[in-house]
């Protein structure tokens, strides 16, 4: 085709060939290939015969999409063993003991809200000895046990703040500064926004349970893939052939001992 003009398989369709070997891996007919490349179905079964790019790339994709069927048939003939894993959120069981309820922080969780802070307190900055877990809305006005009401802080901070409301308490205190307080927000938002998306270091869930389960084989996917496989044994009717005559015998086993009046 050199200097000569462009036709659609060059336009539309050379430049979807491992597009399209996906589609036949996935299912999809010559017909419904054409249609997704806005071809008549007639222009795109001359394409597939003039052009061997094309028709290899229909085989590839039909091959492995077979390859994949046939697979998963002999495996449910056969029967097999798959994982189940239970993932469950690690809770702070000494927040449930200390204050009661079901705590949804993880451990994951609270580490990250220290690396969060440098390892110092959220008020005061004071590097933590002991990190205490401090409630952003005191539990006794409605705070949770959750990554988004808990933060780090010092022992001398959380015994002065108590119940007392986050800002009100900060803001009277003598260390109180505006670029902390911007930090515990910015801090709220970041495991927010984390928790929405489901990604990230915190929030995770961990493996607590693997269980090894079994699926028995399948006697219909027996059937099926023996009568495709092995014909002459297994077709749905087999035709017996025979010549001559048939003979019928019939034998007497009720025994001998009968008297005249029984053999009338």
């Amino acid at each position: 085709m050199a200097g000569g003009r462009k036709t659609k398989y060059h336009t539309h369709v050379e430049p979807k060939l491992l597009l399209i070997a996906a589609w036949a891996r996935d299912g999809f007919t010559e017909e419904q290939t054409a249609i997704k490349l806005g071809l008549a179905y007639s222009t795109f079964r001359t394409y597939k015969d003039k052009y061997p790019a094309l028709s290899a790339a229909l085989k590839r994709g039909q091959e492995v999409a077979d390859v994949m069927v046939e697979n998963s048939l002999f495996k449910r003939a056969m029967g097999y063993q798959f994982e189940e894993v239970t993932k469950e959120r690690i809770i702070d069981s000494g927040q449930v003991k200390r204050h009661g309820g079901q705590s949804e922080l993880t451990d994951k969780e609270w580490q990250f809200a220290i690396r969060y802070f440098g390892g110092k307190c959220c008020y005061c900055n004071e590097r933590l000895t002991e990190a205490t877990k401090d409630h952003i809305v005191p539990l006794v006005k409605g705070g949770e046990l959750t990554a988004l009401n808990i933060i780090p802080c010092c022992r001398r901070c959380n015994s002065s703040k108590k119940a007392i409301d986050l800002e009100q308490w900060y803001k009277n205190q003598p260390f109180y500064k505006e670029h902390r307080l911007n930090k515990i927000n910015d801090y709220v938002m970041l495991v927010k926004d984390t928790q929405a998306n489901s990604v990230g270091d915190i929030g995770e869930l961990t493996i607590t349970k693997v269980v090894t389960k079994e699926v028995q084989p399948d006697v219909v996917a027996q059937i099926f893939w023996l009568k495709n496989r092995r014909p002459d044994r297994w077709r749905d009717r087999q035709d017996i052939n025979h010549s001559g005559g048939l003979g019928v015998q019939i034998i007497d086993d009720i025994g001998g001992d009968l008297d005249d009046s029984d053999k009338d």
